[in-house]
């Protein structure tokens, strides 16, 4: 994926994925739009319940890429029975993050 748009301040910043593009914003601007409705994560707690997925061709790549990036090791790539390869990990927020083949059509 290209960025598309990283705003000065660092906190705000837009990828293009090609067919949409996927924002990302820091704690402390989504504090001023949503005020006491944040709820920020915590890396000494377990997720909350959301994951955000990334597919790709070569998910062992990008696993080794995100781990060696800092994110957290949750699982590592694995075949599943449906036939796709997953792995996850969690960001440096705690945010759970799949990374995932397409699915077999």
């Amino acid at each position: 994926m290209k960025v598309k748009f990283i705003h000065e301040s660092g906190h705000y910043a837009e990828i293009d994925t090609g067919k949409t593009s996927l924002a990302f914003a820091s704690h402390e601007l989504a504090k001023l739009a949503l005020s006491d409705e944040l709820l920020p994560h915590d890396l000494s707690k377990k997720s909350q319940s959301v994951e955000i997925v990334f597919e790709t061709e070569d998910v062992d790549q990008a696993y080794a890429h995100a781990v060696n990036s800092g994110a957290v090791a949750v699982t590592p790539p694995t075949d599943m029975p449906w036939g796709q390869r997953l792995s996850r990990v969690r960001d440096c927020e705690g945010v759970l993050v799949e990374i995932a083949s397409p699915m077999q059509q």
